[in-house]
């Protein structure tokens, strides 16, 4: 069913496309799309018992894999001991749960797909969220276009807030148009213009600004996939060009800040007091440099009433609802300072790994890793809804995923060229005493 667009060449056997159907289906609830009252939970539930169903089928396979990036298991592992300091232990058990199920969500796509096909799962899925949020708010009451709290038009889809859904179009409108200028057949290049463009007006329709100058930024890195295809003098030479060329609009930015986030993203220089929250929030956090625990800080009534007595337009303050507007500073709340080290460091790490396979490969699946890897690293700066460590989104999810596919391919590089290359690796021939499982 998920290959429907067509957006690869590549023939999915049976087995392998109900798989890919479950793996929609996952991302689907990782969206958090706005359903009617149960409807999501009972989705959760779903989802929660075939994935326990799908790991506990591949266990070894699993365990083999998770093991290869142990960053990611001690910022998990810190984030269930965080319990331990938590303003309230039972709200931190309840999300390190649902933050292990996402992980291991994001360990098990890595497992079962190379990221070739991942890519192309993906594309599908993009397309298929393109066309429900633009069509399920004019055909269904339910879901519909609204009017902010700010009093402006701006079109919200099947999600819960207009930045939820810019900041995906954002991500979906950058990886369709890579594959709509390089994607290696004119069909899946028409394709996937289409998608883009549909992409890019559900983008600007959503009156998401900060989510839409992420987009336009992520556009710089397009001319990388030709500069790393040509020969190797004329690849330095253009690199050379293009690192230029990036430091003097990184510098007219930042020399022109005041007009682009005043005139042209029409905020005050304060973010829509963004600014002045962080700077409360991270002065709050300095006096728990462990952190108030997962999930822990915005149910604290006490730090909940700081917060609220001065920045009165935060909703669901105390009641677990409310947010930093920022990853890092959301994950410093939460984690402190063991969880931002680890965090940086594992980032760094990701970006040099991804970095290095495309330098290498030449692929446009490694381009669009890094592409994902920009656009989640800029929007953790202004919002929390794609932050790290984030127990029910689909951008944690992938960056897990991304993280344990960077791994294993570059394992994968010091392998002998004779050991076969199986498109799908969990086959049902799998032999779970083998040493080692995971056939990349």
């Amino acid at each position: 069913m998920i290959n429907f667009l067509r957006f690869t060449d590549l023939t999915l056997s049976k087995s392998q496309n109900k798989l890919s159907n479950l793996i929609c289906f996952f991302l689907g609830y990782y969206t958090a799309p706005k359903l009617p009252a149960g409807w999501y939970s009972a989705w959760a539930a779903i989802c929660y018992i075939i994935l326990t169903f799908l790991v506990y089928k591949r266990r070894a396979n699993f365990l083999y894999i998770a093991s290869k990036d142990w960053i990611i298991i001690s910022l998990v592992g810190l984030a269930i001991l965080s319990g331990f300091w938590s303003t309230d232990a039972g709200v931190t058990l309840r999300y390190s749960r649902a933050l292990v199920a996402s992980t291991a969500f994001g360990i098990y796509l890595s497992s079962v797909f190379k990221f070739e096909k991942q890519t192309r799962i993906l594309l599908n899925f993009f397309a298929l969220i393109i066309v429900i949020n633009l069509l399920f708010p004019i055909f269904i009451p339910f879901y519909r276009a609204s009017i902010t709290h700010f009093g402006y038009f701006a079109w919200v889809g099947i999600q819960r807030h207009k930045n939820e859904l810019s900041g995906a179009m954002s991500l979906a409108t950058s990886l369709l148009l890579t594959f709509g200028l390089f994607g290696e057949t004119l069909a899946i290049r028409r394709r996937a213009l289409f998608f883009a463009f549909l992409g890019f007006l559900l983008l600007w329709l959503s009156e998401g600004k900060g989510s839409l100058a992420v987009f336009c930024g992520s556009l710089v890195l397009l001319p990388l996939y030709k500069i790393v295809c040509q020969k190797h003098k004329e690849s330095i030479l253009l690199l050379t060009i293009f690192i230029y060329l990036c430091i003097s609009v990184a510098v007219a930015t930042i020399l022109s800040m005041e007009f682009i986030i005043v005139d042209l993203l029409g905020k005050s220089l304060e973010l829509n007091s963004r600014t002045p929250l962080w700077e409360l929030l991270i002065e709050r956090g300095m006096t728990r440099p462990l952190g108030f625990g997962y999930g822990g800080f915005w149910i604290n009534l006490e730090e909940a009433k700081i917060v609220a007595d001065q920045f009165h337009w935060i909703g669901g303050v105390g009641e677990g609802g409310g947010n930093a507007h920022n990853g890092y500073v959301e994950l410093f709340l939460q984690l402190g300072f063991p969880g931002v080290i680890l965090l940086g460091i594992h980032v760094v790490s990701t970006v040099i790994r991804v970095v290095f396979l495309f330098a290498r490969e030449k692929k446009i699946e490694y381009l669009c890793m890094l592409q994902f890897l920009v656009v989640m690293i800029v929007t953790n700066y202004y919002e929390s809804y794609s932050a790290f460590l984030s127990y029910r989104n689909w951008f944690w999810v992938l960056y897990v995923a991304i993280s344990y596919s960077s791994i294993m391919a570059i394992k994968n590089l010091a392998k002998p060229k004779t050991i076969p290359q199986p498109e799908l690796y969990l086959m049902d021939k799998f032999d779970q005493t083998s040493k080692n499982p995971w056939l990349y």
